[in-house]
């Protein structure tokens, strides 16, 4: 995950993108092997903790898409190896009107300490994974 402009130890107005591959997809829809999860968010944060309201765009395998929208915040904390789980519904394409839930781990580097407390902390590594339960008959 990208932040601009960089992380501090004070909260600033800051942009959260992230690109990332799913490729261990497990569904009862066998044409579904693999996905793209994309999301940009905008909040008040710090290299302490940010909370970020995101809608994600999944790009399936099969080149259809799933929007989903979350009910509760996801919660980034790049210096602490904690998790957050965050919940919502897919408003749009392939699932739509399933309920999601979405969970997100942070994995500190060395340096991101060091980069808070000077330039700003621009780049973090996660492990996310998404579980949507598909509700329709």
């Amino acid at each position: 995950m990208a932040f601009s402009p960089g992380l501090k130890l004070l909260p600033a107005n800051v942009t959260l993108t992230a690109t990332t591959l799913l490729d261990t997809c497990w569904s009862l829809e066998p044409d579904i092997t693999s996905g793209t999860f994309q999301v940009e968010s905008t909040s008040n944060a710090s290299c302490a903790r940010g909370s970020f309201q995101d809608e994600i765009l999944i790009t399936w395998n099969t080149g259809e898409t799933s929007t989903i929208s979350l009910n509760t915040p996801v919660e980034v904390r790049p210096l602490s190896p904690s998790g957050t789980t965050a919940y919502g519904t897919v408003t749009a394409g392939r699932f739509e009107g399933s309920l999601v839930a979405t969970t997100m781990q942070s994995i500190p580097g060395d340096r991101d300490l060091l980069n808070c407390l000077t330039g700003g902390l621009t780049q973090g590594l996660g492990v996310v994974s998404v579980s949507i339960l598909n509700v329709q008959p």
